[in-house]
């Protein structure tokens, strides 16, 4: 699944469904021609303007469509590890600029060019499966966060068995950080990055992009900022220990992180306090994994037992944030998971009959306490602008429990809290 402004998802039959916002269909890509040629949809990649779409099948080959005409522009073939299945498509925010990861365990960069009408394409080979093999890969893409300190340089977090590796690939090829991972070998390593507000010792708020990774039951938090001769630095933020074994990860704003274990139950969690704020069972969607394509059983099941035994619960194209939203997507259904704003918590907390939460939350707003809060600024002084909007909403939930008292306890509980 890829999303955007539009929503793809491929198929085992080799079809691509593109589908609106409201959900209606708006086109099928491929065929079941295509699907018996090349195996069923392994990793699907959208542009940032949604008009070019990137799909990996599961006997290797990798095909390029126009979304705005739903034309096929481009089959290739050998732009990675021959007799692998394609796990992961990224776009990169460098134009024409993509990454591959096939289940050889190798990386491979892919620049896709348009040169007198005529589409060409070349890779090259950014990390070996023979030095470990490459589970996961995401890129840090500045456009996505309206961001542009970094536009020129190009950089890319990847997760063996073992080791979380950032490089960057523009504008040259180096190692910016690397981190141990150890965990059992039946989970795989999970990435996620964010643009968060962090405040340094002197007091000072920057807004800089960090690196959610993790395995088992831990994660890290890495920031990444520019040190001494603006160079590129990881400086570690803090480590979470959960009490479930983690399959999926996915952040749903700045302060926010969606986990999802192996029981599929999905985990909102607050990353400064690393308190749990709600568990949602989501056994009935039926997740979709895609073991198949890390133990490459369309190509011969040429990898090692390492990568098999990992992807046995692998789910990362099924569980994918857009936005403040994070979409889940299950053999029986589709699911998109977003945190309410603050006003609507509270509504919907007094219009459940939960007043005692209701007044609680809207207390703990007022007095700057909340968690997992959305439609607040980061800023103190335009978040204190929009107090006397919280301390409303306190005074008209105590008036709605007032309302709904009987009468002769509303006189004990204005003798006991006065006037508000």
């Amino acid at each position: 699944m890829a999303v955007g402004n539009i929503i793809c998802v491929g198929t085992s039959h080799g079809l691509i469904l593109v589908f609106e916002p409201t959900q209606a269909l708006k086109f099928c890509l491929g065929s079941t021609q295509l699907g018996e040629q090349y195996g069923s949809v392994s990793a699907l990649a959208l542009n940032q303007d949604c008009t070019r779409l990137l799909a990996g099948f599961a006997k290797g080959q990798i095909c390029l469509f126009d979304l705005t005409s739903s034309k096929l522009l481009q089959t290739i073939s050998d732009a990675h590890t021959p007799f692998t299945a394609v796990l992961h498509l990224k776009w990169t925010d460098y134009p024409g600029m993509a990454v591959i990861s096939d289940s050889g365990g190798s990386v491979f960069e892919l620049s896709i060019k348009r040169t007198m009408g005529l589409n060409s394409n070349e890779s090259r080979c950014i990390f070996s499966g023979s030095r470990g093999e490459v589970c996961t890969v995401e890129p840090l893409l500045m456009s996505q966060f309206h961001a542009t300190p970094l536009v020129e340089t190009v950089i890319l977090a990847m997760a063996t068995i073992s080791k979380v590796i950032v490089v960057s690939l523009r504008p040259q090829l180096k190692v910016l950080f690397s981190h141990p991972l150890k965990a059992s070998v039946s989970t795989l390593p999970l990435l996620s990055w964010q643009f968060v507000v962090i405040q340094m010792p002197d007091g000072t708020r920057v807004i800089d992009p960090v690196l959610a990774f993790g395995r088992e039951k831990t994660v890290y938090f890495y920031q990444l900022t520019h040190g001494s001769q603006e160079e590129l630095q990881f400086i570690p933020l803090q480590k979470m220990g959960l009490t479930f074994v983690i399959q999926g990860m996915a952040w749903l704003n700045s302060r926010t992180l969606a986990v999802m274990d192996t029981r599929e139950h999905l985990h909102v969690i607050d990353v400064k306090t690393q308190e749990e704020q709600e568990m949602v069972d989501l056994a009935h969607l039926g997740l979709v994994y895609a073991s198949p394509h890390f133990k490459a059983i369309a190509t011969g099941g040429n990898v090692s037992k390492a990568m098999a035994l990992s992807g046995e619960r692998a789910c990362y194209h099924s569980m994918v944030s857009f936005g403040s939203q994070v979409l889940l997507l299950g053999t029986k259904s589709f699911q998109v998971v977003t945190v309410r704003s603050w006003v609507d918590r509270l509504d919907y907390l007094v219009r459940g009959g939960h007043m005692r939460e209701a007044l609680q939350l809207a207390l703990d707003i007022y007095q700057d306490k909340a968690q997992a809060i959305v439609g607040l600024k980061h800023k103190k002084e335009k978040r204190q602008q929009t107090l006397p909007l919280a301390s409303y909403q306190i005074e008209a939930t105590c008036q709605h429990l007032i309302s709904i008292t009987p009468s002769w306890f509303r006189c004990v509980y204005r003798w006991q809290w006065g006037q508000i």
